[in-house]
């Protein structure tokens, strides 16, 4: 839910890597549970590929969040 809310998406069209990136660098969390974050989304988008509600994952190129060494 906080995702949704942070992002502002309420369609599935509305899931864009820009829209992401920005609520990501707006999150004050540890590098950690922002990598949790974006795990749980990119689960959430990869099963919709498999349900075949979306063709492609918008967030497939985003790199992830590094937490090495923090």
């Amino acid at each position: 839910r906080r995702v949704l809310v942070g992002t502002g998406w309420k369609r599935l069209a509305d899931v864009t890597p820009s829209s992401w990136v920005e609520f990501r660098a707006k999150l004050k969390r540890s590098a950690k549970t922002v990598k949790e974050y974006q795990t749980s989304v990119m689960a959430w988008l990869n099963w919709l590929v498999r349900m075949e509600k979306l063709a492609v994952n918008p967030l497939a190129r985003v790199e992830r969040v590094r937490t090495k060494g923090k």
